[in-house]
């Protein structure tokens, strides 16, 4: 609601937490803009592990007791309000200034007693075990914490671990931040580092900037589907030498430099030999998206290709056209199979990569580095259909024209056209002779790797004059008012070809009818007795509400080669 006091203040709904809705089921708290701060507390809550551990992705949902204010009202009107309606009329008077206030106090100020039986709000901890809320005073609220869920029905949720906690009453005015503690079972994995002080010189200066942001796989109570939800997040960063970071892959005690657990973090280092720079996500229900600078500086001889080969193996790249990405500190080599590309500092080279394994080879004076590259087929190929255009009439000789790409190597190329089978070359560029009617161009390509792809045109071939077939035309209601809500309906038939469009002309005005059941079409259970059916060929169109008077329309259908029908003339009375 644009006025965000309405339904809180105006309305006086004594409201504990509203939240808005993604497109994607994610939420957003917004109580903050319905409830002022005077009627609102704050709710921090922590979830940690048995060794103190924060514990991410834990969902923490909230019962409030909104639905149990009509019970508690009803108790109020029971034995307080009967019992002040008793009281003598003078007493009455004196004190009705007294009781109104009470009575207020009552209802906006003193919690019901039964959580309702859909969470409130929810939210999930991030990486430092944490997430909060904003919730109304007069209201009591379970607090429900479940990890790594197993079974869900409905808005019933179990976890692998859970814990519960019941706040009786939250309406002091003075309660503005609230912070509860949650223990669960958790096994988060832990580094085994040993940082020691950063060297401050060397052959070699590094400054590395680097940011991060979180998501997390959430599931909404309320529909029980799954969102992938933005979050705060931290990573592991650490710099260790080559003998250090085999320790630290193999989980032993490790040396290394410069450690931090952060969301960003700018860094300097020098060095005098190669080193390795690590980004690490321990968090366990959180996935990290990391963005990374890195300047390098130095005058010995270093060169490193940075995309695409890695330090942990083999890399794997696509077939064809290859960027090689990377930096030296000055003139250098890079060299693949004879290949040889002379670089200095930040590089981009292209490589015509073929199949199989190959060894790139990057030299800068004496410093010399090979990288094993794998070079496999991702790549479907790609078709290029130019000849027929979609939906395109020919008299009777029809061309096709296009082409296939690939990124290796095609193996065959086949149109089907109405399952008639033809062979095409890379490039082609075909006539043929075909007789009326409407027609499905269809061409499979395959790669020698297997992959294939498919494009599909539909074209018609003219010839045959006969009309689309107009058959009943109707409207609804019978009888329509000026309050009515008008649709026109038609069925219309094909005769030889398919058909096009269909239009309603009304008053002069041409507007399209639609097909029911064919937008979007709706596929039938395999033991549906109607599975093998055509959907009815009814078109209609909802005019909406028309003023009082007389209007006169007619039905007009094409088909795909462009024949017309024309209906005789309705008419409509609206009174």
């Amino acid at each position: 609601m644009a006025n965000y006091s309405e339904y809180r203040y105006r309305w006086g709904k004594i409201i504990s937490a509203l939240f808005a809705w993604n497109g994607d089921s994610s939420i957003y708290d917004v109580t903050p803009k319905y409830i002022k701060a005077k009627d609102r507390t704050k709710i921090v809550v922590e979830v940690k592990d048995a060794f103190g551990n924060p514990v991410d992705g834990a969902r923490v949902m909230i019962f409030g007791s909104w639905k149990a204010n009509n019970f508690k009202n009803k108790l109020w009107a029971k034995y307080v309000d009967k019992l002040w309606q008793k009281l003598p009329e003078d007493i009455r008077q004196k004190w009705q200034e007294r009781y109104n206030e009470m009575k207020k106090f009552y209802h906006e100020r003193i919690p019901g007693l039964i959580p309702w039986i859909l969470p409130s709000i929810w939210n999930y901890t991030n990486v430092d075990g944490m997430c909060s809320f904003n919730l109304g005073f007069g209201h009591s609220y379970l607090i429900v914490v479940d990890k790594d869920e197993f079974f869900y029905f409905g808005p019933y949720s179990v976890g692998k671990s859970n814990a519960i906690r019941y706040k009786p009453i939250i309406l002091t005015n003075k309660t503005k931040e609230m912070r509860i503690r949650f223990i669960l079972p958790d096994l988060r994995e832990k580094l085994n580092e040993n940082v020691l002080s950063s060297p401050n010189s060397g052959k070699y200066r590094f400054v590395i900037n680097f940011g991060c942001h979180g998501y997390q796989k959430q599931r909404n109570p309320w529909d029980w589907k799954y969102a992938m939800h933005p979050t705060d997040a931290k990573i592991n960063f650490f710099i260790v030498d080559k003998e250090n970071f085999e320790k630290y892959r193999r989980g032993e005690k490790f040396d290394c430099y410069e450690y931090r657990y952060a969301s960003n973090g700018s860094i300097e280092f020098y060095t005098d030999d190669e080193i390795y720079i690590v980004f690490n996500n321990t968090a366990k229900r959180t996935d990290v998206k990391l963005t990374v600078a890195l300047d390098a500086y130095g005058e010995g001889d270093f060169i490193h290709i940075v995309s695409p080969c890695n330090d942990y193996g083999n890399a794997m790249v696509n077939a064809g056209t290859v960027e090689i990405k990377g930096y030296a500190t000055k003139p250098a080599e890079i060299e693949i199979e004879g290949n040889k590309w002379n670089v200095n500092g930040y590089f981009e080279v292209k490589w015509n990569a073929s199949l199989g394994n190959h060894t790139i080879f990057a030299r800068c004076g004496e410093f010399i580095k090979e990288y094993k590259v794998e070079v496999v087929d991702f790549s479907p190929p790609s078709i290029l259909i130019r000849k027929p255009e979609r939906g395109e009439i020919f008299d009777g000789n029809v061309k096709i024209e296009g082409n296939v790409e690939d990124n290796t190597e095609i193996k065959s190329i086949v149109a089907y056209i109405n399952e008639n089978e033809i062979e095409l070359q890379q490039n082609f560029s075909i006539s043929m002779q075909l007789s009326p009617g409407d027609y499905e161009l269809k061409i499979v390509a395959e790669d020698i790797a297997g992959l294939k792809s498919m494009e599909k045109i539909d074209f018609v071939v003219a010839g045959n004059k006969s009309k689309p077939l107009i058959e009943e035309i109707y409207y609804e209601p019978d009888a329509p008012t000026n309050e009515s809500n008008l649709v026109i309906y038609a069925f219309v038939s094909p005769t030889f070809y398919n058909i096009k469009d269909v239009y309603v002309v009304i008053d002069g005005e041409e507007m399209k009818m639609y097909r029911y059941a064919d937008y979007p079409p709706q596929s039938r259970h395999e033991e549906d007795a109607l599975r093998n059916e055509s959907n009815e060929p009814r078109y209609g169109i909802e005019l909406g509400q028309l003023d009082n008077g007389v209007y006169k329309f007619r039905i007009k259908a094409i088909d795909t080669a462009g024949n017309e029908a024309i209906s005789e003339e309705y008419e409509i009375v609206v009174s």
